[in-house]
């Protein structure tokens, strides 16, 4: 007979298994290049890239007519049925509900019935009113907001300009969603200074539906807080820690919350395919368009540098097949196949991709770079497997192809050892290409 955690994780894995996809079905769109608060963190206005400047506030009407009628074109030519908007910013909110209603009205008369949109909207939720909630409503919109937990964690970071921590006004927007009946996604930065547990908790009492922890975004010019080198060797460990304190939770939790970063780590460990930025070898198939039109890939790779996202493609002079050939965009659309020299000796290489791409970048070697976060994942997808192996009876794991727990200590040597004969990959030009050449 299948145990309940077996039955349970089963299930996840036909949840989340999706083939794998290798063309442009969704976009960030940057309805606004402006916003209402100030996040010390945010890559878009405080990591070093300035470009917002040049922008416009807000995109006009000539920019989202260039841009549906340059998805559209995508889609037939790719045979793509659905597509996803992820109305973003700055502050998307900001752009008003005039723009709201007319975008969504345009993109469905432009693209129904050949192509089915959805919509999803990420929203620091300060603005957000029941009139905001109806529209929503009417036009089918999921609605993501970022919260980082309790009010004194949240306000070390997410401030308003003057400095005002923005706990309040968030869970004034989070609880005017819910008494609209509206679904709610949260996107949570990882403080390592926050407890875990407090957080996890504080969450479920919040209700939210599901919840995506993200590792804060830096390279290895600019380490994350709590890590000081960034070798696979390293023994401190303390976003793995973190997050193992939340997992062991939420493992055994009857009524758990639906955290993305854990499902998807079941799934592939268990030999399901996910399509993520931070798991599996899938490609990323997600461009960024900017106010003015411009088409970048991911917008974390902000943090490379100021003007490092610009490609000089736009949807008004560039077809989205044009801009996925541009050297940045492709490295990011195959950053889960072109991995370091470790990575690919790596026996978690399948789980890991080789790391978010912004994460494994350095101005001395371009991406040619592991994870600055890599030996936490190590631990992290180490503990992961053995937790979910030790519920599973020897005929389970080979329903599955998993061969049973593994050790750190065996994943490093291993590692280690494969180093010693491994050459560098094809590829090393294509991931040093984004080096900087300092002048002598």
């Amino acid at each position: 007979m299948s145990t309940p955690v077996f039955l349970i994780l089963k299930s996840i894995i036909n949840m989340v298994n999706i083939d794998e996809n290798v063309k442009c079905s969704g976009a960030v769109i940057k309805i606004a290049s402006r916003c209402n608060i100030n996040c010390t963190y945010c890559y878009m206005y405080n990591l070093g890239d300035e470009t917002f400047k040049l922008q416009p506030k807000i995109m006009n009407e000539e920019t989202i007519n260039a841009l549906l009628n340059k998805i559209k074109l995508h889609c037939l030519v790719e045979d793509i049925k659905k597509f996803q908007f992820i109305l973003h910013g700055g502050e998307p909110l900001l752009a008003g509900k005039d723009f709201f209603k007319n975008f969504i009205k345009k993109a469905n008369n432009y693209l129904l019935p050949e192509i089915t949109p959805t919509y999803h909207i990420q929203s620091n939720g300060i603005l957000i009113d029941k009139e905001w909630c109806d529209l929503f409503k009417e036009y089918k919109v999921n609605v993501g907001i970022s919260l980082d937990g309790v009010k004194s964690v949240n306000d070390q970071y997410r401030v308003d300009h003057k400095g005002r921590g923005t706990y309040d006004s968030v869970i004034k927007g989070i609880k005017i969603v819910q008494e609209n009946n509206l679904g709610l996604g949260m996107l949570t930065v990882i403080n390592i200074d926050a407890n875990p547990v407090e957080l996890y908790e504080h969450l479920k009492l919040l209700k939210i539906d599901n919840v995506d922890f993200l590792l804060p975004d830096y390279t290895h010019d600019n380490l994350p807080s709590g890590i000081t080198e960034t070798s696979y060797t390293r023994e401190s460990t303390p976003y793995a820690d973190w997050l193992i304190s939340i997992f062991e939770i939420w493992f055994t939790d009857k009524d758990k919350l639906d955290i993305r970063l854990f499902k998807y780590c079941v799934c592939l460990l268990l030999g399901g395919k996910i399509s993520f930025d931070y798991l599996g070898t899938s490609n990323n198939n997600v461009l960024v368009i900017e106010t003015d039109g411009g088409i970048e890939p991911v917008d974390s790779l902000k943090i490379c540098g100021d003007g490092f996202t610009k490609m000089n493609a736009n949807v008004s002079t560039h077809e989205f097949s044009e801009a996925l050939s541009a050297p940045l965009s492709k490295m990011y659309h195959l950053s889960k196949k072109k991995i370091h020299k470790q990575c690919t000796v790596c026996p978690l290489k399948e789980i890991c991709g080789g790391g978010f791409l912004p994460h494994r970048y350095s101005e001395k070697n371009g991406f040619n770079n592991p994870s600055v976060y890599c030996a936490d994942l190590i631990k992290l997808f180490t503990h992961i497997n053995n937790r979910v192996i030790k519920e599973f009876s020897e005929e389970q794991r080979e329903e599955f192809g998993n061969s049973g727990s593994i050790s750190i200590k065996d994943i490093k040597n291993e590692i280690r050892e494969s180093l010693k004969n491994v050459k560098e990959p094809t590829y090393v030009e294509e991931l040093e290409f984004f080096k900087i050449e300092k002048a002598m």
